[in-house]
């Protein structure tokens, strides 16, 4: 019912079996009409949350979502979950009501986040805010979800390059530098002419090494290993893109994966730890002393785009890139190394993506020709003469 105050506002009370469920006050009649009966018909679907609900401390909310969010995610994203609760959120929202939780809020949280911290990091905490406030509308302590809104955050100007990459000179300079402290240098320059994510790399086995009658030697990239942040036992899966490829080889890694293969099983690990089992990013980086033999900021990952920086420079095609590197479309590719493909590249792939369309000429040509607009006729009888003539 909406009722008139002193004041001359319109307050609506929304009721269900008797209880008021919704009590909100308007300065205009037509606005609290509206909200009367878009509260009426979620307590019709069942997705109005009962006033008291919005009482709940964030905290108890997170309480309640520990229960069913590791079984619905990976263990490492839910280590990511538990490390932005415990580093971030609780301190910021953990005894905050959940209802009285705003978009501004929101925003502010992740403008004074973004102060002293990189994108990304802003981004992987609000995507936990955004998961535990989507379990809260799920489960009627609130009717939307806040978080679910565009951050505006700019540029860090302290963060660092997102993609680092050696040239290929650069990269032979670092593969014998790390030789000199460990053979496990080798990974370095696979990594670095193959583009294989570590995961992918490290789940591969002497099986997956082929020698094709067209395509030379080349990789099969079936399976990924992951770790929870390198704790508990290693979990296969499959490729980030959840699809198989196959990697060409040049001469160099091809050597180097026939090397490791040589006298192995077949499903055996193609390069194990020390340990026997997969070998550990943190050991590898240690064997090899990796923070004194690669620029300052230089990632295992980087190897990865140094591969496709490598080969798009030297004239490979932004579809032949992201086949070899796994991206489930181009525009994950083109996000990435657009501005490394020139004009003559796009012109390739238009000519090659047109060249199926062209072949067989007369008909196509019917076709296109069909779609052109018909000759104008005449209409008077002086044009009609005219044309005759």
């Amino acid at each position: 019912m909406i009722l008139k105050t002193r004041q001359g506002r319109y307050r609506v009370k929304v009721k269900d079996h008797g209880a008021i469920v919704a009590d909100r006050t308007f300065t205009r009649w037509n606005d609290a009409q509206a909200w009367e009966a878009d509260r009426k018909r979620m307590i019709v679907t069942g997705r109005l949350a009962p006033a008291s609900a919005g009482c709940t401390p964030l905290a108890q909310v997170y309480a309640a979502w520990c229960q069913v969010r590791p079984d619905q995610v990976q263990q490492r994203t839910w280590q990511s979950d538990q490390s932005a609760w415990t580093s971030h959120l609780a301190r910021r929202f953990g005894r905050h009501p959940v209802g009285s939780i705003t978009n501004s809020d929101v925003q502010s949280f992740a403008h004074d986040l973004h102060a002293d911290r990189c994108t990304g990091t802003v981004r992987r905490v609000v995507a936990t805010l955004i998961a535990l406030l989507d379990f809260a509308v799920d489960h009627r302590w609130i009717e939307a979800n806040p978080a679910r809104t565009q951050l505006a955050l700019g540029h860090h100007p302290h963060g660092r390059p997102r993609k680092v990459t050696l040239d290929p000179a650069e990269l032979l300079a670092v593969w014998a530098d790390q030789r000199r402290f460990s053979l496990w240098a080798d990974v370095t320059l696979f990594l670095g002419l193959t583009g294989l994510r570590w995961g992918e790399f490290v789940a591969l086995r002497p099986c997956d090494i082929l020698t094709t009658a067209t395509g030379g030697p080349m990789v099969h990239v079936v399976r990924s290993i992951v770790r929870a942040r390198g704790e508990g036992a290693p979990i296969v899966k499959t490729t980030k893109s959840g699809a198989d490829r196959l990697v060409p080889l040049t001469h160099l890694a091809a050597g180097l994966a026939q090397a490791w293969a040589n006298g192995k099983e077949r499903d055996a690990l193609l390069v194990p730890g020390p340990d026997g089992q997969p070998l550990r990013p943190s050991t590898f980086r240690r064997q090899v002393h990796w923070v004194r033999t690669v620029p300052a900021g230089f990632r295992i990952h980087d190897l990865r785009h140094t591969c496709a920086t490598n080969l798009l420079t030297n004239g490979a095609d932004i579809l032949g890139v992201q086949g070899i590197l796994g991206h489930a479309s181009p525009d994950t590719t083109l996000r990435y190394y657009g501005h490394l493909t020139g004009t003559e590249h796009l012109r390739a792939a238009m000519n090659h993506y047109e060249a199926p369309l062209t072949a067989g000429g007369q008909a196509l040509g019917g076709a296109l020709g069909a779609t052109r607009p018909p000759p104008r006729t005449p209409h008077s009888a002086k044009e009609r003469r005219r044309s005759q003539q």
